[in-house]
């Protein structure tokens, strides 16, 4: 009885040989049990290794860009821009996540940098205007003068900077006119209205 329960503890140990082979765990085991330990050792040993099959894997990008709409989804834009900006780190020519971060950014009304994203996105070859036009996480960012201009200048996001430091001159300069009796106040106000549009 007891030679019994050994060779049993011994075909069953032998038959971890098999485990990641094709015949197995327990082809292994049962040549083992049938033949000896010995020749379920070598079946174990000689036979051909299991093929693994391949589980497509979900895109790493793909993923982060999904977690990322998540988070958008529950209103937790912050911790999607930061996930969204981590991919960027990686592949910094990921215009589908720029375009996730530009409908962050204007569900957040910061709409700067919505059009600074969205313009990147759109040199790197983004060409799909018609989501631009039409997405609802874009409609703040829309509604903005910044967009008309952006859309005007073939969807290319020019920061106003210089401009507005030159309207501020030009307002400065009005003002040193008026101040001078050259131009009234009434004119100013018109100038300055022409200006600030």
């Amino acid at each position: 009885m007891e030679y019994i329960i050994i060779w049993i503890v011994v075909c069953f140990l032998v038959a971890f040989s098999g485990s990641n082979k094709r015949i197995g765990f327990f082809g292994v085991f049962i040549f083992s049990l049938i033949l000896s330990p010995i020749i379920g050792l070598i079946i174990g040993l000689v036979s051909a290794r299991k093929e693994i099959k391949k589980i497509p894997t979900v895109d790493k990008s793909r993923f982060i860009r999904i977690q990322a709409r998540k988070l958008k989804d529950k209103k937790e834009f912050e911790s999607a821009i930061r996930l969204l900006q981590q991919e960027l780190s990686i592949n910094a020519k990921n215009y589908g996540v720029m375009m996730d971060m530009a409908c962050c950014y204007s569900l957040q009304n910061r709409n700067i940098d919505a059009l600074n994203i969205l313009g990147k996105a759109i040199e790197l070859g983004y060409s799909n205007f018609e989501f631009i036009n039409t997405d609802e996480d874009l409609a703040n960012l829309r509604s903005t003068p910044e967009f008309k201009n952006f859309k005007n200048n073939s969807y290319r996001f020019v920061s106003n900077n210089i401009q507005t430091e030159s309207n501020l001159d030009k307002i400065k300069k009005l003002k040193e006119l008026k101040d001078e009796g050259a131009i009234t106040e009434e004119e100013i106000n018109t100038e300055k209205k022409k200006l600030l549009v």
